[in-house]
């Protein structure tokens, strides 16, 4: 795990990818000017971009995408471009804070702290928050198979894999810039980006050394060779700017911005109108009453003969409107509350079912017998809800986490939300999770009904008493 998260975190050219939430970033399709992520508008730098390939994972509630493009010419790469994050949903914070410190400023080859390989390096750090910008010059055979880093090379086994199976050649120096912004008080997201080139394809004189340390870009060489170093200069300005639109599109506090006060101009709001379409073009989709845009899908249950409803907070997350299948109709559904750190929500539909659940007053015992209600896999495999037998196999849920219970009832994708019944039909937990399948087989984990009720109550809300 910490591998891989130490991959994701300081990525360069290692990470290839998964498929962003708006624009298909499908393996061989073609991109010019931005893509759509997640809702946030990604712009691409010049020229005609080709998703390289794509790749996601997920360890019990964390999920990371990532996108990882290129452009070539005459089966040579020209440029590399890759944005991607890792989404913590506010989960296990105090593993996750350490953790990042380590890599980002205790990593052995790379990190945001100065190395003799780097350029430039700007760095913000307060709290669990950081902001990097790095500029610097690879040798990308080494890049690509770290001869000095045994343990992070299947990392970039994917990328290797497209260049040979293309016939690709590649550039033997490329000059790189990298930026990440980690602002849990924003969003528990942590971002990262990089933006590789062939200098000479981009205007540059012809190198003469090859080798990171001899090359003319290096720090301690550049000053011998004015032209190089004129046009790392005028490569710093450029990246730094995109460095700082990105700050601006993930929407970064003010104080956790990097200064670049003595290298570009910031960049002014009438200068980022420019980059934006026009006011008669927003920036985001605008949702059509009568069309359901499939950001996210899960379970819910009623608790109450009003319309109340409980699900995970992940499944509406990010909705611009949430609607209900009931029945067949598609009902739209307001948001009464919502408890991130548990990944609960309640929301309320123009609905007065006939039957509804009660509650637990009681957490469940280990070994106890439930049943896992839902619908996995949405209509994939059939529109009828599907149920699991299974029993509590602990009383604590990933990470010690003791406001979870841990079962061998199977739960899928699209069980999220969905209730977790004893032999008395009391709901006893709402199915939360899974691991993946290289973590663990038959772990599966649902919030207890304790959870539930204070978060409930919290809000004014009360259920039926159980049987």
């Amino acid at each position: 795990m910490k591998k891989l998260l130490g991959i994701m975190v300081l990525g360069l050219l290692l990470s290839v990818n998964a498929n962003s939430a708006t624009t298909k970033l499908r393996t061989g399709s073609l991109h010019e000017d931005h893509f759509k992520w997640k809702h946030k508008k990604i712009s691409l730098p010049p020229g005609n971009w080709e998703t390289i390939e794509k790749w996601d994972w997920s360890v019990g509630f964390w999920t990371a995408t990532d996108a990882n493009l290129a452009i070539h010419s005459d089966n040579y790469v020209d440029a590399f471009y890759s944005f991607g994050e890792i989404d913590f949903m506010g989960r296990y914070q105090g593993y996750i804070a350490p953790l990042i410190d380590e890599i980002l400023y205790s990593g052995e080859h790379d990190g945001c702290y100065q190395r003799p390989e780097y350029t430039l390096l700007k760095s913000f750090k307060k709290g669990k928050v950081h902001n990097c910008f790095r500029v610097r010059h690879i040798e990308v055979d080494k890049e690509l198979h770290r001869p000095d880093d045994a343990e992070s090379k299947w990392g970039s086994a994917v990328l290797r894999k497209w260049i040979r199976d293309r016939n690709m050649s590649t550039p033997k120096i490329m000059l790189c810039a990298l930026g990440i912004y980690y602002g849990p008080v924003v969003r528990d997201t942590y971002y990262n980006w990089s933006y590789c080139i062939d200098p000479e394809k981009f205007g540059a004189t012809k190198n003469k050394f090859f080798a990171e340390e001899s090359s003319e870009y290096h720090p301690s060489n550049i000053n011998n060779f004015p032209d190089k170093k004129e046009f790392m200069n005028n490569w710093i300005i450029t990246t730094t700017k995109m460095h700082q639109q990105i700050e601006l599109t993930l929407k970064a506090k003010e104080h956790h911005k990097l200064d670049f006060s003595q290298i570009a101009k910031k960049l002014k709001d009438n200068k980022i109108k420019k980059t934006q379409p026009k006011k008669t073009e927003p920036t985001e989709p605008i949702l059509d009453d009568n069309k359901i845009i499939a950001a996210a899908s899960g379970t819910g249950f009623f608790v109450s003969d009003t319309g109340h409803i409980v699900t995970n907070h992940h499944v509406i997350d990010q909705c611009k409107a949430v609607k209900v299948n009931y029945k067949g109709d598609e009902i739209e559904a307001k948001t009464l509350a919502i408890d991130k750190t548990n990944d609960l929500a309640i929301i309320k539909a123009k609905i007065n079912p006939a039957k509804f659940y009660a509650v637990s007053n009681e957490d469940v015992s280990l070994l106890q017998d439930i049943i896992v209600a839902g619908f996995p896999l949405g209509k994939k495999v059939s529109a009828a809800i599907k149920t699991h037998k299974g029993s509590v196999t602990a009383l604590a849920g990933y990470g010690d986490n003791y406001s979870n219970f841990q079962t061998d009832a199977t739960i899928n994708q699209g069980n999220s939300g969905g209730p977790v019944i004893d032999r008395k039909g009391n709901i006893v937990g709402i199915a939360v999770a899974l691991l993946s399948a290289e973590t663990g087989q038959n772990t599966f984990f649902a919030v207890k009904s304790s959870t539930l009720k204070t978060f409930a109550n919290s809000n004014g809300i009360s259920f039926l008493p159980p049987s």
